[in-house]
């Protein structure tokens, strides 16, 4: 393997697994970062802050994690959405079906989050959408459907423009189940209003663009590290990074040949990359 100065490594699937660490992963990771060499954590899921995603990270046993070093699609659509601010003058009424930690990046990009409440959802500029945050009755787990109504009616007929975190349809959880994410919410709005939406996250380049500049290394410098052949994968050598597919999440050897996407390499899990 080629000797690389930065990592850039995919969470669920590399890391983790839902609750379930990645032992071999975390191992590796320290092995690196003892060897000043930088690392920086990118993902599609938009449902914890960076913030949040330090301290998990933290937990696992991951050392010397900062913010900074955190880029979700969330944080992807937030400033993607604050230079349009910049642009467009006036247009900072969104409306979410997504996460708290997406509406609170808006929020701090300047946004003001629209509710259901008199219908304020008709007024948004922007439909932001992502995997949601599920409420909970009686033990199950359930998406408002009050939220997806209101997300298609702003897109069809009040001219809010479609804004999606990332086209995951699903995650991979423990035991080779998975569970459905932003992709599928995404696909339901987009069927119902015929909108095509602005996707930020993988494998679309700007949440590779901004782990570039926080890593603060030239692309031929890094690695690009992910369990998606379709995102993780294919997003970075779109834009010309060497990407490692690891298979201790959604995609196999396999899965390599039926995609026709070629990663530069193919590693069992994180550890592999001890060698470089």
């Amino acid at each position: 393997m080629k000797d690389y100065s930065g990592y850039i490594a995919d969470i669920d699937g590399v890391i983790s697994r839902g609750d379930e660490v990645i032992r071999p992963a975390i191992n590796a990771i320290n092995s690196v970062k003892a060897g000043h060499k930088k690392f920086v954590f990118i993902t599609n899921n938009s449902t914890r802050l960076p913030s949040e995603y330090r301290e998990r990270l933290t937990k696992m046993g991951i050392r010397d994690v900062q913010e900074a070093d955190i880029i979700t699609s969330g944080t992807v659509t937030a400033n993607y959405l604050k230079r349009l601010l910049t642009s467009e003058h006036g247009k900072n009424k969104a409306f979410c079906v997504a996460a708290d930690a997406v509406k609170t990046l808006l929020k701090n990009a300047g946004f003001e989050i629209l509710g259901l409440d008199g219908e304020e959802y008709m007024k948004a500029d922007y439909v932001v959408a992502g995997e949601p945050k599920l409420m909970t009755h009686e033990g199950r787990r359930y998406l408002s459907f009050d939220d997806l109504n209101a997300a298609v009616n702003a897109i069809k007929h009040g001219n809010a423009r479609f804004i999606a975190t990332n086209p995951d349809t699903t995650d991979p959880m423990p035991g080779g189940r998975s569970k459905p994410v932003a992709g599928s919410i995404i696909a339901y709005i987009q069927a119902c209003t015929g909108a095509k939406p602005t996707i930020l996250g993988k494998p679309r380049p700007q949440m590779y663009k901004d782990a570039l500049e926080a890593i603060g290394l030239p692309a031929k410098k890094v690695l690009v590290i992910g369990d998606r052949l379709d995102t993780d994968i294919k997003g970075a050598l779109d834009l010309g990074i060497d990407a490692a597919l690891v298979l201790t999440g959604a995609h196999t050897r396999d899965d390599v040949k039926r995609l026709g996407i070629k990663p530069t390499y193919v590693l069992n899990d994180l550890s592999g990359i001890k060698a470089a």
